[in-house]
């Protein structure tokens, strides 16, 4: 890193502006991976895990794989190595998946519940409902039918098929 450090310091070694800008940017964003690193380190991981739910305790070992995988990535990359056909590649895939297990637990846990016994309650009601709206419509149909046969029985025609004239 001190080699970084002159080299951007250092304004005789001809470095354009745009590179001494991202490379001040990178150091910067090195420094605050290493402050949460150290944070890190200051409370064993038992102690962290014992605080945590399983789904944050699964989200932490994979943000750590991902974070160490991804600077192997970078380290490999930064020094000339293909890392297309490299293991880490593979490794990175892996976690990756993993999170997305994690991610749709997460959602599965945050879908509305249904509340079974509302629901039971429900269509009861609405299945009685519609019960009784079929036995009044079928004991008006039976009505009918057994006041036109009676009227025809008698000898005498329904009021519905009576004609009526002037």
């Amino acid at each position: 890193m001190s080699d970084l450090r002159s080299a951007v310091k250092g304004e005789g070694d001809g470095l354009p502006d745009d590179i001494q800008t991202r490379v001040t940017e990178f150091e910067h964003s090195i420094g605050q991976i290493e402050d949460i690193f150290k944070s890190l380190e200051r409370v064993p991981l038992s102690d962290l895990h014992s605080q945590m739910s399983p789904l944050d305790k699964a989200k932490l070992d994979l943000l750590g794989a991902y974070a160490v995988n991804s600077l192997f990535w970078a380290y490999l990359k930064i020094n000339g190595e293909e890392t297309k056909d490299h293991a880490i590649h593979e490794e990175i895939n892996r976690v990756k998946s993993y999170m997305s297990r994690v991610h749709e637990v997460e959602d599965k846990a945050k879908a509305p519940r249904l509340d079974k016994s509302a629901t039971k309650r429900f269509i009861r009601n609405a299945l009685w409902d519609a019960a009784q709206k079929t036995e009044k419509t079928n004991k008006r149909k039976s009505f009918n039918e057994d006041d036109e046969t009676s009227n025809y029985d008698r000898g005498t025609p329904s009021t519905k098929s009576a004609k009526f004239s002037p």
